[in-house]
């Protein structure tokens, strides 16, 4: 989180409108001009509700799909090699999307607090945001973010696992 949050936070600042011509290190500049060293740390605990339960869900479904598709298979010892690598990249695919569907609204509102100076609190502004916007608010965007969720998980888990097994065998 100490790393992840002022990356976030330049991330979404850059995507504004006021700020797409500015550096990265521009925007931190400003940032902690205003604030000080912690104003880089605006939507701490938005993103902590984003992304804490979110990488739990990770690795938790990952291991639920991976022994759910290993119990398809009735000769778990002649499984070939081919699929157990389809194994790992559909169960990567499917964990990173539930986590998304988990934790989604929490990312639109982390985004919202970092990106508005006016909201700082995380449940003043999901106030807000429900009262202006109603309740699919939270989900706008989320089927863009779950086609990009399943590719991107997919090859990241499968990729962790492979490599994980390389080094213990080295």
């Amino acid at each position: 989180m100490i790393f992840v949050v002022p990356i976030e936070l330049t991330k979404v600042q850059k995507q504004g409108k006021n700020t797409k011509n500015k550096s990265y290190g521009e925007i931190v500049k400003e940032l902690t001009k205003k604030k000080g060293l912690l104003g880089i740390y605006r939507g701490f605990w938005s993103s902590f509700w984003s992304l804490v339960p979110r990488s739990g869900t990770y690795f938790y479904a990952y291991q639920k799909f991976q022994d759910m598709f290993a119990n398809f298979d009735n000769e778990k010892e002649n499984r070939k090699r081919h699929r157990v690598l389809l194994d790992k990249i559909f169960a990567g695919g499917f964990a990173g999307m539930s986590g998304w569907a988990l934790t989604y609204p929490f990312d639109v509102i982390k985004s919202y607090v970092q990106y508005d100076p006016d909201h700082k609190s995380l449940i003043k502004t999901t106030k807000y945001l429900y009262k202006e916007n109603g309740f699919g608010y939270f989900y706008r965007g989320l089927n863009v973010t779950m086609m990009r969720a399943f590719p991107v998980n997919a090859v990241a888990f499968a990729v962790h696992d492979i490599v994980n097994k390389l080094l213990k065998e080295f």
